[in-house]
């Protein structure tokens, strides 16, 4: 095999495409799924979601097997324990979780879920399975400008697999650019560490801000932008950044940056907070449920995925411009009874999701596609 600089993208051309043999028929009610998953440490919330779902499904009566898939271009570590990380870092789960071998013939059940655009790769070349799946929880593509992994990425979507997608933009994108089968199911919130407090606030408010800047989509330099913005017209307020430790910051503002938390510290967090500002460019994520189950009302970006999600009543959407999100935080702030209005729909707008159904949500989706069902 030649090397040079191209050759992280091996698995390109070594992962062809087979077509799928079943070994045996699938058992609807006690199926065999394997899950194949891109290398993690802690704190990764697309595999939190994943667990989340191992876990539900297991507990319906299926077996899970994890893969992981450590022949992708992140590299790594000799030694990496992933069962303990899954045990100690997110939670119990009764799946096998094993690296994906080099020889990935022998591998066999009833069900294949690719979780990522890497993953896809392996997944069209293991061939003992009765049906492919993509569990989608994002427009990948939209993670590169146009080069090589925004078309490597892009060819995932057509490779056949029926996705099972994070809400109701990536189902339609999912059916709508690329022709595939989707469904969509909705992410939810923990209740047990997200809700609400009765406690009142008091004192100069204080805005919870997500601030993970190492990923583009969270588009932080808008945020910042505006908080400038904001300061500029004489609005006191604190700011709680978290989500990545920050480079100092010399603005106008208090600020604390809280870097990386755990669930529970953030729960609190945004308890101790009055609103919250979280941005994804691209489709949207637990933050925002997760602010509403805890009484905050938020700001997001005006954008497809978000208005197909919360309609006007639910979310603040600021266009992506620093002027319409410092008006949005300025309406909050300078009206406490907007605040009160939008927290109180937000938790019962929560109220009424669950992570089980849309797990039953899901298995209903596999047993039908299985079957054959359109």
């Amino acid at each position: 095999m030649s090397k040079g600089f191209h050759s992280i993208f091996s698995f390109v051309t070594k992962y062809r495409s087979k077509a799928l043999k079943a070994a045996r028929q699938p058992d609807p009610c006690s199926l065999d799924i394997h899950w194949v998953v891109p290398a993690f440490g802690r704190g990764a919330g697309g595999l939190t979601t994943i667990l989340r779902f191992v876990r539900g499904l297991e507990l319906i009566g299926h077996k899970c097997t994890i893969w992981v898939n450590v022949l992708d271009l992140h590299g790594d570590s000799e030694g990496v324990d992933y069962k303990q990380i899954v045990e100690e870092s997110y939670f119990h789960v009764d799946a096998e979780v094993r690296r994906l071998p080099e020889n990935i013939d022998a591998i066999q059940g009833d069900v294949l879920v690719a979780t990522d655009r890497y993953t896809c790769y392996p997944v069209r070349a293991m061939a003992n399975f009765s049906r492919r799946f993509y569990f989608v929880q994002d427009q990948e593509e939209m993670f590169y400008a146009v080069g090589s992994e925004y078309y490597i990425t892009l060819a995932t979507y057509k490779f056949g697999f029926d996705c099972l997608c994070a809400g109701k933009w990536l189902e339609h994108s999912m059916r709508e650019r690329f022709g595939a089968w989707a469904m969509s199911w909705d992410l939810s919130v923990d209740k047990s560490i997200y809700f609400s407090s009765t406690s009142k606030k008091e004192g100069v408010p204080r805005i919870a801000c997500y601030s993970r800047f190492v990923t583009p989509r969270r588009c932080v330099e808008l945020m910042l932008l505006a908080l400038d913005l904001l300061a500029e017209r004489s609005l006191e307020f604190e700011v709680d950044f978290f989500g990545w430790e920050l480079p100092p910051l010399e603005v106008a503002y208090d600020y604390v940056d809280h870097g990386v938390v755990s669930e529970r510290e953030l729960a609190g967090l945004y308890r101790s907070a009055d609103m919250g500002i979280v941005f994804s460019g691209t489709n949207y994520s637990l933050l925002p449920k997760e602010m509403m189950a805890c009484g905050l009302p938020v700001v997001e970006l005006n954008t497809d995925s978000i208005n197909m999600q919360f309609d006007d009543s639910l979310i603040l959407k600021a266009e992506p411009d620093p002027e319409s999100i410092a008006d949005k935080l300025e309406a909050l702030l300078t009206s406490p009874e907007l605040r009160q209005k939008y927290g109180e729909a937000g938790i019962r707008f929560v109220a009424k999701d669950s992570w089980d159904a849309s797990i039953q949500k899901v298995n209903a989706a596999i047993i039908s596609r299985l079957d054959g069902d359109e």
